[in-house]
């Protein structure tokens, strides 16, 4: 299989000519390690931050799968068992029903626990404008009161 470089090189290209997009990185490998390529535009440093959107679902459901193989949690315990109260009470109430303490781990990593995607509110808008921002817990917990119903 032969990976046209150029191709590539015009992909980040073209993203960079973007609006709000100051920089980008790829590394594109094949699975078998017959192939490597890596590039990056723009402005980006060792310190810069970057928005990396659902990529860190990935991460975190590695995480998961790695604590249950260890047997520290199973998919099925409920999230209220981990997570503070004031984190878990009124996360996810849907037309006056609270599910808030029925959301387990399985749910969470398999996005079917109901919650809303706070990226469908005005934050998403916000990081098109190009205003990105660090964002704690206690903000995003917070962005799911604006999707109660």
């Amino acid at each position: 299989m032969k990976i046209d470089e150029n191709l590539l090189n015009n992909y980040l290209n073209d993203i960079i000519s973007q609006k709000y997009v100051f920089s980008t990185a790829l590394r594109v490998e094949t699975g078998d390690g017959s192939f490597t390529w890596e590039g990056s535009r723009g402005e980006m440093n060792q310190n810069s931050k970057y928005f990396i959107a659902s990529v860190a679902k990935l991460y975190v459901t590695a995480i998961v799968m790695s604590l249950i193989e260890e047997q520290k949690l199973c998919l099925d315990d409920k999230i209220a068992k981990y997570l503070p109260s004031n984190y878990v009470e009124n996360i996810h109430i849907l037309k006056g029903v609270d599910y808030s303490n029925e959301i387990t781990i399985k749910h969470l990593v398999s996005n079917t626990s109901g919650l809303p995607d706070y990226f469908i509110h005005s934050a998403f808008s916000s990081l098109l404008q190009g205003n990105d921002e660090s964002w704690n817990i206690e903000r995003i917990i917070s962005m799911g009161s604006i999707f109660r119903s």
